[in-house]
C-alpha cells in the first residue's frame, strides 16, 4: 500500500468514528466498531487522539460521544458557509412563494445531510430537520447530489452500500437525467406519499456545494410540479450566483 493510500485510510478510519459519533448520544468501542468496520484496538487509538483534540469524550466507562470541538466547527459552518451564501434567506423566500417546506443538504460521507430547513406552516407539511440524514442513494435529493459528484466518489457510495449492478445501473441512469434536466425529481421513494424536487447548487469553480430540495405532500402538488421545480431551479441559480 503506498504512503498515500495509508493516509487515506488513516483518514477514512477518523472520520467513520466521527460520523458515527454524530449520529448517536453516546457509544462504546465495541459499537463503534460494528457501525464501522474498524477494529476495536484501532478504535482506541483513534479515540485517544480525537479526545485530546476535543472532538470526541468518554461520557461513562468505556463510552464515548462527541466532543465540545465539534460545536466551533458547526458555528464557522453556519456563519460562513450559510449566512455568506444566504442559504437561510433563499429557503424562507422558496418556502413563501410555494407553500411548502425547502432544505438544503450535503453529500456527508454516504449519505445526504440537511443543513438548514425552513418547514411552511399548513397543518399537512413534510417535517425535515437540521442534521438529518437520508442514505446517498434514493430520492430526489441523492440523485442530484450524485449527479455531481465523481464517478470514483459515487463508485466508493456504491460499495459501502453493497449494491449489486442492476441497482447501480438504475442510479446511474437516474443520475445522468438529472445532469441533463440540471434537477431531479421523485414521488414516494422515501416516504409514501411525498413529491420531492431538488437542484444542485454549484460554486464559482464547479464544485458542489449542495442542493436545494422541495418536500410535499403527493395529493398537493398535482398541476403545480413544473412551476415548483421552476421555483427550485431558480433558486439553486441564485445560491449558484447564476452558474448552476
Amino acid at each position: 500500500m503506498s504512503t498515500h493510500e495509508t493516509h487515506r485510510r488513516v483518514t477514512d478510519r477518523v472520520l467513520a468514528v466521527l460520523n458515527a459519533l454524530s449520529k448517536a448520544d453516546d457509544l462504546d468501542v465495541h459499537e463503534l466498531s460494528e457501525r464501522t468496520k474498524i477494529p476495536a484496538s484501532t478504535i482506541y487509538r483513534i479515540l485517544a487522539a480525537t479526545n485530546d483534540a476535543g472532538f470526541t469524550r468518554r461520557v461513562a466507562t468505556g463510552r464515548y460521544s462527541a466532543g465540545p470541538g465539534s460545536i466551533p466547527l458547526a458555528q464557522r459552518y453556519r456563519e460562513h458557509a450559510l449566512k455568506h451564501s444566504a442559504v437561510a434567506q433563499q429557503l424562507e423566500k422558496l418556502v413563501a412563494d410555494s407553500g411548502e417546506l425547502a432544505a438544503f443538504l450535503i453529500p456527508y460521507g454516504n449519505e445526504a445531510l440537511c443543513v438548514e430547513a425552513v418547514e411552511t406552516h399548513r397543518t399537512l407539511r413534510c417535517s425535515f430537520s437540521t442534521g438529518a440524514t437520508q442514505p446517498l442513494l434514493y430520492g430526489a435529493t441523492a440523485t442530484a447530489l450524485l449527479s455531481r459528484l465523481s464517478q470514483a466518489r459515487r463508485q466508493r457510495t456504491y460499495a459501502h452500500y453493497d449494491l449489486d449492478t442492476s441497482t447501480i445501473e438504475t442510479i446511474e441512469h437516474e443520475c445522468n437525467r438529472a445532469i441533463t434536466d440540471g434537477y431531479a425529481v421523485s414521488t414516494g421513494v422515501l416516504d409514501p406519499g411525498v413529491w420531492g424536487a431538488s437542484a444542485p447548487v454549484i460554486d464559482a469553480d464547479g464544485a458542489l456545494l449542495g442542493t436545494v430540495t422541495i418536500m410535499a405532500p403527493e395529493l398537493r402538488v398535482q398541476g403545480r410540479t413544473n412551476r415548483l421545480i421552476d421555483m427550485v431551479c431558480r433558486t439553486s441559480d441564485e445560491l449558484s450566483g447564476g452558474k448552476a
